[in-house]
């Protein structure tokens, strides 16, 4: 029927679209289940068996032409039926020929043929070098029968299909014939740079990459809008380790491009942006991959890689709700997907989503009674379900993991001692994560948990920023809370009632806790641990340019709590520039989480003024710091110094310990607890937080800290610059006292106590 549109506001009629002709299906086909669905739709007349020469003879009907074994790779009836609503016209569809899988990517050799043909077209539209119109939104794939025999003709196209076909056939025995098509200057400018895209492929896999880059630079100046260039040349870039020149290429392959170019299916970026997720995938930006991977993902129908990308990842939780809704969509438009959507959903515990999947997608009565199954069997993950004597218990852990943190290192070593376990099934839910996973020289020790689904759920371990205290859906909660002050915020008192177990790196952080009203036999102090494996005063020390004599050094953020400001006071007051020491402050969060409080711009001033002693300031990127990195800092100093107002544990310190180095640190909170005769303990007052630095809220007391004494912090500095031997007295001392009391091994063994008590596992605990 016809269809007529009405312009308002004055209703009057504004166009009239009439009715497509009727289409016949003309296909070398003989059963109609082998068939596309689009095509079948769009066909009002199946013709099988019939031949499939792309030129049907003229008429008042439409015609789709169809060979057997193609197939289908894009489009859907609706693209079929637009393209048969325009009168007397012949588009031409890509056809790929299957050629070169590489690391990356797939290649396929690509030709265009007309194959529709609305009513009226006919033989006169084939004049050499004209191209009606080209419907880059319906590929097909070339059947593997197809040869060079038999593909003769004279038109561009017609070539263009014998030289692929016999490149196809065998590699390189189409390249002599691509070369002398893609001279033809008077061919149309998309069969041209179709001609050139084919030769750069089949060039780079007779002679590689390297030998098609005179070729690919030479299309891209004759072709400066056909993206696919752009895109071959950041393939290219990738192959041969070349990150700088493939990102400009793939921010250019991004970029709106030639309208009616044929490329690989990625004129509109989508192979581009999968690159892109591969490159940010390889730095440990999953942010950054998953967004280009979704790019893939939204095409109809979605690009495999794409897709593949996405269900690789372990999504943190906004990238798992920004995905959600293109999860579902495939989910709901492609069969194939369903599973592995649905294995990746059940992975995340994402309830809702599931439930949403078993109601809206069109399930097989195979897959229906698979996934209804499959959902019955976590009801013990959605709902308390008592543990059966002889099952291990259920434990996820929820926190950053593949980072470069104190916490972060906390999950991870957690996380590897419960797997270790044979009583406990572990799962981890990261909330962070910025670091490849082959980053981590012991992840094989903790990765498993990263894609595990527990039978059931029956403790959630939390450990991160900000605390979250919510009940979860099935078994206890504990929280692992380090907190640096001497109150608690008044919604925490409310909230931590809810909680089973708190765990807290010490004895200080116990007392404010117990002292803000929570129960104190929920509070339990497990300190920090220390990797004894890389921390230890044996091993190679860091080279410290402009460094000289005794040599200080600062590990943690540059900012108020950590007592920054008082150490530059402290250090202008002890030396000057004729005094043999340096300072090296090696600042840890500048660029994230203490970005606003940060005193760079201070370090930054004293380190420029001649008369003071010299300051060395470390802000390179975090991540620039590895785990296996840092133990050289520490040995590359003489004595470390932390002088905070308020710390939950002070992992540095243990670190420094570890390796060796004798501390100077604050007398009060939790340092006296590992620190006594390793070291300076400075004086310290218990002080009210200045108002400008407050946390906002209302807190269980008065919100305090410690405010070490200028003058003895100052005379800590000169005693340890003076006497080597005292720092070296106190640093052994300090080694001995971490490797005895604050190894992992000994720690992990401590939470598994706990852990166990918790659960109701009972069993020997294993070393």
């Amino acid at each position: 029927m016809p269809v007529y549109s009405i312009d308002s506001p004055g209703y009057r009629l504004g166009a009239t679209h009439a009715a497509a002709a009727p289409a016949v299906l003309r296909t070398s086909a003989t059963h109609l289940d082998s068939l596309p669905a689009p095509l079948r739709g769009a066909a009002a007349h199946i013709w099988l068996g019939a031949g499939t020469e792309c030129v049907p003879p003229a008429g008042t009907l439409s015609w789709l032409v169809w060979r057997q074994g193609e197939t289908w790779l894009q489009g859907t009836t609706t693209h079929l039926r637009a393209a048969l609503r325009l009168p007397a016209r012949r588009y031409f569809l890509p056809v790929h020929y299957p050629y070169w899988s590489t690391a990356a990517v797939e290649l396929d050799l690509i030709g265009i043929e007309p194959r529709i043909f609305s009513a009226s077209a006919d033989a006169s539209h084939a004049s050499a070098g004209a191209l009606d119109s080209i419907e880059t939104r319906i590929r097909l794939r070339a059947s593997a029968a197809v040869s060079a025999t038999g593909n003769g003709g004279a038109e561009p196209w017609q070539q263009l299909r014998a030289g692929l076909a016999a490149e196809a056939a065998q590699a390189g025995a189409g390249v002599a014939a691509l070369a002398q098509l893609a001279q033809n200057a008077g061919w149309h400018p998309i069969l041209r740079a179709l001609c050139l895209r084919n030769l750069v492929i089949a060039v780079a896999r007779r002679d590689g990459w390297e030998a098609a880059g005179g070729l690919l630079a030479q299309a891209c100046g004759l072709f400066p809008d056909y993206r696919e260039f752009d895109f071959l040349t950041a393939l290219r870039a990738v192959v041969l380790q070349q990150p700088t020149e493939a990102l400009t290429a793939l921010h250019r392959a991004t970029a709106p491009g030639a309208p009616l170019a044929v490329g690989s299916g990625g004129e509109a970026g989508y192979r581009a942006h999968y690159l892109l997720a591969l490159i940010a995938q390889s730095t440990g930006n999953q942010a950054v991959a998953v967004h280009h991977f979704l790019t893939g993902m939204r095409q109809t129908p979605a690009f495999a890689p794409a897709v593949a990308g996405v269900l690789s990842q372990r999504l943190l939780p906004g990238l798992l709700a920004a995905a959600q809704g293109d999860l579902t969509r495939v989910g709901r438009r492609e069969s194939q997907y369903q599973r592995p959507i649905f294995d990746f959903v059940l992975l995340h515990r994402a309830w809702e989503l599931a439930e949403r999947a078993l109601r809206t997608w069109p399930l097989s009565e195979t897959l229906r009674a698979e996934f209804d199954r499959r959902w019955t069997a976590t009801a013990a993950l959605r709902s308390p379900v008592p543990r059966p004597a002889t099952a291990p218990a259920g434990v996820a852990i929820t926190g950053p993991v593949q980072m470069y943190s104190s916490v972060a290192g906390i999950n991870r070593q957690l996380a590897a001692a419960l797997c270790a376990d044979h009583r406990f099934e572990v799962a981890l839910d990261p909330t962070a994560a910025d670091v490849p996973l082959a980053s981590f020289r012991d992840h094989a020790r903790w990765s498993p948990a990263l894609t595990r689904l527990p039978a059931r759920l029956d403790l959630t371990i939390r450990h991160g920023w900000p605390p979250e205290f919510s009940r979860p859906a099935a078994g206890k909660l504990a929280l692992i809370l380090p907190w640096e002050f001497g109150a608690i915020p008044q919604p925490w008192q409310r909230a931590l009632k809810a909680v089973d177990r708190v765990f807290v790196p010490s004895a200080f952080v116990r007392n404010v806790l117990v002292g803000a009203a929570v129960e104190a036999a929920r509070v339990s102090v497990i300190p920090n641990g220390v990797d004894l494996d890389l921390y230890h005063p044996d091993g190679p020390a860091e080279v410290i340019p402009g460094s000289r004599g005794v040599k200080f050094l600062f590990v943690g953020g540059a900012i108020q709590r950590k007592g920054m400001d008082l150490l530059l006071r402290a250090w202008r007051a002890a030396f000057s520039a004729r005094d043999d020491v340096s300072l090296i402050i090696k600042d840890l969060g500048a660029g994230s989480f203490y970005r606003h409080l940060t005193l760079a711009k201070a370090i930054a001033q004293q380190a420029r003024d001649p008369q003071a002693a010299p300051i060395i300031y470390l802000d390179d990127p975090d991540d620039a710091w590895p785990d296996a990195r840092m133990p050289g800092l520490y040995r590359a100093a003489d004595v470390l110094v932390l002088p905070y107002r308020g710390e939950g544990f002070g992992l540095p310190l243990a670190e420094a310990l570890a390796c060796g180095k004798p501390v100077i640190t604050t007398a009060r909170g939790p340092a006296p607890e590992f620190c006594s005769g390793a070291g300076w303990l400075v004086p310290a007052d218990e002080v009210e937080v200045p108002p400008a630095l407050r946390p906002p809220g209302m807190m269980s007391g008065p919100l305090t800290w410690f405010e070490p004494d200028l003058t003895a912090l100052t005379a800590a500095l000169v005693a340890a610059a003076q006497q080597p031997r005292e720092r070296a007295a106190r640093g052994a001392l300090g080694a001995d006292s971490i490797r005895r009391h604050l190894g992992w091994p000994g720690i992990t063994q401590r939470y598994r106590q706990e852990i166990a008590c918790l659960t109701g596992v009972g069993g020997e605990i294993p070393a």
